[in-house]
């Protein structure tokens, strides 16, 4: 008798909890009934709340990546969160009579706005699916979404690779216009900037913070119908991977190129030292192609840096092209007076070399004003050691004319002896001595013959040093150009 009773009081006791839980599990369901069918008569589907708010739907922005800026073709892939809400008196309802502070009902169950983004070339939404309508304050979550933009984007990469740039997306009305509902600020949460709070930083680009929010109007036919909320992302580019896998190399390499005009003839180096130079500047060059957008626009200053790079290092192997030919030139090619001249003058002081000796240089010269000191000695008398002390000042150099020179005295003064006087005698003898003299002057200018081989290479060397100096001239100036350009 007790084992029953036991059995049925707890019999009674089960069925009494299992009809409470029933009993409160229906009614969560019909409350929830209840409020969605008291929502959807409130809340129109088809257009705004006659009660919204100002008339207005906020749009809120959270930046979350910069995936990819392509300035080849002018787009920038971003990721960031978006809601797309309203406040309307018909949404609110009282927490004393629901216990449901929110409801989430499918997407379209009531009004949402027709905003687009106006700029995006692609947008690939990962969509919250559903409505949100917060009862406490009647606001309507009716657009949540993680989105994927690549949207247009005009790049100046004229100072490449310290370049920034400005992009902006526009959030907008599409059929809509601005006398069916405005897009403003949300008083609730005053911001002009968006929330970066979940920003993850790019590697390549440094955000400008903050971003700035600016609402505005935009034309459709020539007037300002619509509105819009426009994003202004501003990105400084990190330019050290560039300063230094690409800016150092080149900059190092245009240094390197002064020393085409160091290295020596002799080395046989000179040509392909410079064609090497010039073939990995080309290469350069052609990097920096295909980073780089085809616009003749905004031109970057590094590519004008390159191809005067380019021009001068072909420039430099021209030159040095015209100093091995110099270089090499033999006796078969007479160098003038002029040229001989310039190196045996003050020129070649001025670009740091020392001046070909004149006995080399200007070897008849030489010969023709000691022809002269000679023949003035002749006709004054002078006697044969004189002769012998002026013409010994040659310090060792012409040591074969000086013997002609004293054997000419003794014989003249012989001659001029056996004369006594006699006029007739002595102009003949001159006459003699000076038809001497021009064999020997002969003589003379055929063996000096034998330094024009030296003559052209030191030319060479002069004109190797001038270019030096002119290629130090244009370098600085282009560097001096580029960074202030930069």
């Amino acid at each position: 008798m007790q084992t029953s009773l036991s059995v049925l009081s707890t019999t009674i006791i089960w069925a009494a909890i299992f009809k409470c839980s029933a009993s409160e599990g229906t009614n969560g369901v019909e409350e929830e009934t209840r409020l969605l069918e008291r929502l959807k008569s409130s809340l129109p589907k088809h257009r705004p709340p006659k009660d919204m708010r100002n008339d207005s739907v906020h749009i809120f922005v959270d930046l979350y990546s910069i995936s990819d800026v392509n300035e080849k073709d002018g787009y920038l892939y971003s990721k960031m969160w978006l809601w797309y809400y309203y406040y309307t008196d018909s949404a609110k309802w009282n927490s004393s009579e629901m216990s449901i502070s929110t409801i989430q009902v499918p997407p379209y169950t009531f009004w949402h706005a027709d905003i687009i983004a106006l700029d995006a070339i692609d947008a690939l939404p990962v969509v919250f699916d559903r409505q949100v309508v917060f009862g406490w304050n009647g606001m309507v979550i009716f657009y949540s979404t993680l989105v994927s933009i690549k949207f247009a984007c005009a790049f100046d990469v004229s100072h490449f690779p310290t370049d920034s740039h400005k992009c902006r997306l526009r959030f907008g009305q599409w059929t809509s216009s601005k006398f069916h509902y405005r897009i403003t600020m949300d008083p609730m949460i005053p911001t002009v900037a968006a929330d970066l709070k979940h920003y993850q930083d790019n590697d390549e680009w440094d955000l400008v913070r903050p971003v700035p929010l600016r609402f505005g109007t935009h034309d459709w036919r020539g007037q300002a119908y619509m509105d819009h909320l426009e994003i202004v992302i501003q990105l400084q580019r990190r330019g050290l991977f560039y300063n230094i896998v690409f800016m150092l190399p080149n900059i190092l390499l245009y240094m390197l190129s002064t020393l085409v005009f160091v290295i020596p003839v002799e080395s046989g180096e000179k040509v392909g030292f410079s064609m090497t130079i010039l073939l990995a500047a080309v290469v350069s060059f052609g990097a920096i192609s295909e980073m780089l957008p085809a616009s003749s626009l905004n031109f970057p200053v590094i590519a004008y840096f390159l191809a005067l790079v380019v021009s001068h290092m072909a420039l430099d192997t021209f030159l040095t092209t015209i100093v091995i030919n110099v270089h090499f030139m033999d006796d078969r090619f007479k160098m003038r007076t002029s040229l001989r001249k310039i190196i045996s003058g003050n020129v070649p002081i001025f670009f740091g070399l020392k001046p070909c000796p004149i006995e080399k240089a200007l070897p008849r010269k030489r010969e023709r004003d000691e022809r002269n000191q000679l023949m003035e000695q002749l006709e004054k008398g002078h006697n044969q050691e004189n002769v012998k002390k002026d013409d010994g000042d040659d310090d060792g150099k012409n040591q074969k004319w000086a013997s002609v020179a004293n054997r000419l005295g003794k014989a003249s003064q012989v001659a001029l002896e056996t004369a006594a006087g006699t006029n007739k005698r002595k102009s003949f003898l001159l006459t003699q001595t000076n038809q001497f003299l021009k064999a020997v002057d002969q003589v003379r200018v055929l063996e000096s013959d034998d330094n024009m081989d030296f003559l052209w290479q030191y030319l060479a060397k002069l004109i190797d040093r001038v270019f030096l100096y002119l290629h130090i001239i244009i370098a600085i100036t282009v560097m001096i150009g580029f960074f202030g350009a930069t």
